[in-house]
């Protein structure tokens, strides 16, 4: 499924142009279009890896029936909060969404154990590096970044509450 989505992206990259990202001024059917463009091939291929490859991640705590309709709906609703005069374009936030998710479940889902804490600091210091960098690109929407991995990450933890309540 996830070769789905990256399938999807490329063709969207090819076939339209940014202007299905969202803006302050755009159609409102843009806050859910946005997330299938990107703004050049570098943007695609980096993005196609990341959701490659936390979706991958996920899936192994996470029936992807949850994460998927859980981490598209945080990423078209954060796009409300950060509306600018350039074009937001990008899978980033689903991405973030996801790792956020990813980092609630591990952290408070008593069935899950970190077997490699030097591996899991390691990702988690990868997903900082990568949240700077975006705050310090000036064509990056950094804001919504920061508003998926905090709200996949509450949606984490309130998944593994309901789940630690049924186990």
């Amino acid at each position: 499924m996830k070769y789905i989505f990256v399938l999807v992206f490329i063709l969207v990259f090819i076939l339209f142009d940014i202007r299905i990202g969202y803006t302050n001024t755009s159609p409102l059917y843009t806050h859910l279009t946005y997330i299938f463009q990107h703004a050049s091939i570098s943007h695609l291929i980096i993005n196609s890896i990341s959701f490659i490859v936390v979706f991958s991640t996920l899936e192994q705590f996470v029936s992807r029936k949850i994460f998927l309709p859980v981490s598209f709906a945080i990423a078209v609703v954060t796009s409300f909060l950060t509306m600018y005069n350039v074009s937001t374009v990008g899978v980033s936030s689903v991405i973030y969404a996801m790792v956020g998710l990813y980092i609630g479940v591990t952290l408070f889902y008593r069935e899950i154990k970190i077997v490699d804490t030097r591996r899991y600091l390691l990702n988690i210091c990868m997903v900082l590096i990568g949240l700077t960098i975006s705050m310090l690109k000036t064509n990056s929407n950094f804001y919504i970044h920061i508003y998926t991995i905090l709200l996949g990450f509450i949606s984490g933890i309130l998944l593994s509450l309901k789940e630690n309540r049924n186990t």
